[in-house]
């Protein structure tokens, strides 16, 4: 070779060095660009997660309730206050939850209580941010991610100010900590669906597991949960599936331990022990509600069963109402009440808004469909948790079967959201020529806004003083209207666990002897009272349930009132006509109090009267 050759050559190789050198440069100048741009995604998402947090945890706490409320709040938040064990299924993790929560200096107990609640639906919007901008950025490639982040955090704004859902964030209940590990839930199936990581399939194992010892709606993840593992083992490569599911079900048994707080304190004799769960009978019985289903699953009255025509009457009552239910999370239908036909009350839309709410479900289809095409994994798994959770509402005949509407309405409104969006570019790039442009994004704040300025006076609790006033009147301080060492026979749930709260929690009228009715044949009932009581008081227990009015004012008389007539001073808010009409043959009865509240909205209006029970003068 000769020596020009060799020097063409040299030149060549050092050409080609440089620009190997240039091109890796480039790379990995590329990279760490990238990786900037990533970071600086993710902060954007912190800080947008954040404020959206806190704007939701400022609204609901500017109208959440004050004070004492209606409903199993009082009771719930008893319990835990005493550590004690409330109606079935015994809410384990709540029970703790709410324990070191009240520990808090906030203000009174139950105010304490019902911000627990504003806390957990605050961490449920959140959440839902996180959901809704992975969906987006997935569905709406194009648009810019100023747009996807305002689009998500609208979304999830706009799904926290529905009705049901705001009505349970701002009062001590179960629900809207059910709702958070619903979302929880959906978001690590999400997580695993993206990242295909076995660490993400047993986080949402946890999940389950612990919200299996909250609330035994969370069943319905064990669907979602299994079909996770299916996916993985027919589309991930060389996924640990054996591992990951023994993994799985050791973190879901280590969970259900938590279980082991109702036995424990039953044992302690708490004051508020309902089902005395200490034997492993009684403690299946009050996990599995077994009272509750004996007479409400498939009852159409409590002991009597649904037939082919009661349960017809009863579906169609239910998909009216449910549909119905879908346009007035937004805007106040007009609704006719149903409440003579089954325990379950039912507000039946109008046309114009059944017709709506038709509309809205097939919006929601279109876009659980769309939802499905980019995360098929995520949106079945909402799928199959929505589909259960309606089998539940048409099957279980509660009064207050709206609370299972929570995640329901989530995923259709969420749903509906996708097809609007997906709808609306389809047009504009059909007949314009429309592209989606960063400032265009601000206008997704407008979309939450419908329900806040729609539902705000609805949802308002902050004035609330109702339940403080019923509380009052059904035990009065002043102990001209009620003398020390009064018997107070309740029927119902409000009077006692209102009752329960002043005495075990504000300490008020620990003197009157407070004695729930509709318990009088449960033995366990027993250990509400101390052995003190039970031999002053001679408390006697029925071994049946009652079978007609006669039957239960046998009951209550022989429980509390035949041994202590003429004794001590005895009150009652029993109201039934039929039982009323039974003690009367025994018993002179004085209305000595009455009032009228709104304790539910969808019962309307209802009278509420103490009366006096003294000895038959003759």
């Amino acid at each position: 070779m000769s020596p020009q050759e060799r020097r063409k050559k040299r030149q060549q190789a050092q050409s080609a060095a440089q620009n190997k050198a240039a091109v890796n440069g480039q790379i990995a100048v590329s990279e760490e660009v990238e990786a900037l741009s990533v970071k600086s995604d993710r902060r954007s998402e912190l800080i947008l997660i954040v404020s959206v947090a806190i704007a939701a945890f400022l609204i609901f706490l500017r109208t959440v309730a004050p004070g004492l409320i209606f409903g199993d709040g009082t009771e719930l938040t008893t319990a835990a206050y005493v550590l004690g064990i409330p109606h079935p299924t015994g809410y384990p993790l709540y029970m703790m939850l709410l324990h070191l929560w009240l520990k808090l200096p906030l203000g009174e107990v139950i105010a304490r209580a019902n911000l627990f609640s504003v806390l957990c639906a605050s961490g449920t919007v959140a959440i839902s941010v996180l959901i809704w901008r992975r969906v987006l950025t997935s569905l709406l490639p194009k648009w810019p991610l100023k747009a996807h982040l305002l689009g998500a955090a609208s979304i999830a704004l706009f799904l926290g100010f529905l009705r049901n859902s705001w009505e349970n964030s701002i009062v001590a209940e179960v629900y809207a900590l059910q709702l958070l590990f619903t979302v929880g839930f959906l978001f690590t199936l999400q997580r695993f669906e993206e990242t295909r990581k076995p660490s993400n399939i047993v986080a949402a194992a946890v999940v389950f597991g612990l919200a299996l010892t909250h609330h035994r709606l969370s069943v319905t993840f064990a669907l979602p949960l299994a079909m996770a593992f299916w996916w993985a083992k027919r589309r991930v490569t060389d996924f640990p599936w054996r591992r990951s599911l023994i993994s799985a079900l050791l973190a879901v048994l280590a969970c259900q331990s938590l279980y082991l707080y109702l036995p424990i304190r039953a044992a302690a004799q708490p004051p508020i022990n309902w089902g005395n769960p200490v034997t492993f009978p009684a403690f299946l019985n009050h996990v599995r509600g077994g009272e509750y289903m004996q007479f409400q699953l498939l009852q159409a009255f409590p002991g009597r069963p649904f037939s082919l025509e009661s349960y017809m009457n009863f579906f169609f009552l239910t998909l009216r109402h449910l549909i119905g239910e879908v346009a007035a999370q937004v805007y106040p239908a007009t609704v006719q009440f149903v409440t003579d036909v089954f325990p379950r009350p039912f507000a039946i839309p109008s046309a114009p808004f059944f017709v709506i709410g038709v509309c809205l479900v097939v919006v929601a289809l279109y876009g659980m469909r769309r939802w499905a095409k980019i995360q098929p994994l995520t949106a079945m798994g909402a799928a199959l948790v929505v589909l259960q959770n309606l089998v539940v509402i048409f099957i279980y005949n509660i009064a207050d079967i709206r609370d299972y509407y929570l995640f329901v309405m989530w995923v259709v409104w969420g749903s509906v959201c996708l097809g609007v969006l997906v709808g609306v570019q389809a047009l504009l790039q059909r007949y314009t020529r429309w592209a989606p442009r960063p400032e265009f994004a601000y206008a997704f704040l407008l979309l939450p806004l419908l329900p806040l300025t729609s539902n705000f006076s609805r949802c308002d609790m902050s004035k609330s003083d109702e339940p403080e006033v019923f509380a009052q009147l059904v035990m009065p301080n002043r102990t001209d209207a009620m003398p020390e060492n009064s018997i107070l026979i309740t029927m119902g749930d409000d009077p006692i666990f209102l009752s329960w709260y002043r005495q075990l929690v504000r300490r008020e009228r620990t003197d009157v002897l407070v004695f729930g009715a509709n318990f009088a044949s449960r033995e366990w009932y027993r250990t509400f009272f101390t052995p003190s009581q039970i031999e002053k008081y001679q408390i006697r227990f029925a071994d049946r349930i009652a079978q007609g009015a006669a039957e239960f004012a046998e009951q209550v008389s022989n429980a509390i009132i035949e041994r202590n007539v003429g004794r001590y001073p005895i009150f009652t808010t029993i109201d039934d006509p039929l039982v009323l009409q039974e003690l009367s043959k025994r018993y002179t009865l004085k209305l000595v109090a009455q009032q009228v509240f709104v304790m539910r909205s969808f019962w309307g209006p209802e009278p509420v009267r103490v009366r006096r029970i003294e000895p038959k003068r003759f």
